[in-house]
């Protein structure tokens, strides 16, 4: 019986840093580790930004807009699910 496989990556420390510019590393560590939950923490996908940019072939990606900020509106946390 196989076990759930999880991880947790901490995207960015640039607030302006969006999701879609890691989305080649994220893929390639989902695939090395062969993790079935990926958590996702600064992940930076706002209202502006393109679903299908961030789309990952095999996974769901969950996500929820974030607080109400006066410069923007974007998610903090991503988590992606095979």
């Amino acid at each position: 019986m196989k076990g759930l496989t999880v991880g947790c990556w901490n995207k960015s420390r640039a607030p302006f840093e969006k999701l879609s510019s890691k989305i080649g590393e994220i893929e390639i560590l989902l695939i090395e580790h062969s993790l079935d939950i990926l958590g996702i923490c600064e992940a930076n996908f706002g209202q502006e930004d393109h679903l299908e940019d961030v789309l990952i072939p095999g996974y769901s990606m969950l996500w929820e807009p974030g607080r109400e900020h006066p410069r923007r509106k974007n998610a903090r946390v991503v988590v992606y699910v095979r």
